[in-house]
């Protein structure tokens, strides 16, 4: 393999562009969103207490995911396969879960009216913006889940430190 010209490992340098340009996309979606959320007068405050709670859970879902992420990469540093493998499923699993109760919110919502250019509580960007936004960190979600049940060896082989 060909000597990286930067002066650390081409798949650390990969992995580096690949974070940088998730935050750059993720940071325009919600820059977008605030934009249009502050520019309507008429948009909703839909979220009951219901909601709320299905968030907080998705959120506490994330963070300990990737928690479980740092104990496969501390696993795979150790050399132990097994325990990597372990805590890379627990991670897959945390993803699946976490689409799961996104598609519920999305189902409930869908249920009272909203659609994508229609919204029965005000301003009908709402359902085009939220469905935007929320779909596309879901899509970023289930995209990670089965890249790690269909390769769950690549965090051991990787060894990212």
């Amino acid at each position: 393999m060909e000597q990286s010209p930067f002066g650390i490992p081409s798949a650390k340098l990969v992995m580096w562009l690949f974070i940088i340009s998730d935050a750059c996309t993720f940071g325009a979606v919600l820059f977008a969103y605030g934009y249009i959320r502050n520019s309507v007068a008429d948009w909703p405050l839909v979220f009951e207490s219901a909601s709320i709670w299905n968030a907080l859970l998705m959120t506490f879902i994330l963070v300990s995911t990737s928690l479980t992420v740092l104990f496969a990469v501390r696993a795979s540093q150790s050399e132990d396969r097994a325990a990597a493998f372990k805590w890379m499923m627990i991670t897959a699993a945390g993803g699946v879960l976490f689409a799961l109760l996104h598609i519920r919110e999305w189902m409930s919502l869908i249920g009272e009216g909203v659609r994508l250019f229609q919204n029965p509580w005000g301003a009908p960007l709402f359902g085009a913006m939220f469905f935007s936004v929320t779909g596309l960190h879901m899509a970023h979600v289930i995209g990670g889940a089965p890249n790690r049940l269909g390769n769950p060896g690549a965090v051991v082989t990787l060894r990212m430190a």
